[in-house]
């Protein structure tokens, strides 16, 4: 089988038709790779920041309870000595 030139200088345009598309995709594809590792980091920074707020809310609540605690440790006492007397 023999080609005709008209035949190879199409086939050689539509070749860099696709080659052009996949350049493309690929652009695209590193673009979104991109963009998806910087949402990533910002969720991770998010989530940092987060669980820093957390543990300083958790450690709030720790001290409130033991300070009830004490204060009503320290009421009963009151009471129990002024019951005493």
């Amino acid at each position: 089988m023999t080609s005709t030139p008209q035949l190879d200088d199409d086939a050689k345009f539509q070749l860099g038709i696709i080659s052009g598309k996949l350049d493309l995709l690929l652009v695209q594809n590193a673009d979104a790779e991109r963009r998806n590792a910087e949402r990533h980091a910002k969720i991770e920074e998010t989530l940092d920041d987060h669980d820093g707020r957390i543990a300083s809310l958790e450690q709030g609540r720790s001290w409130l309870i033991g300070g009830a605690a004490a204060i009503t440790t320290a009421v009963g006492a009151v009471v129990s000595w002024l019951g005493l007397r």
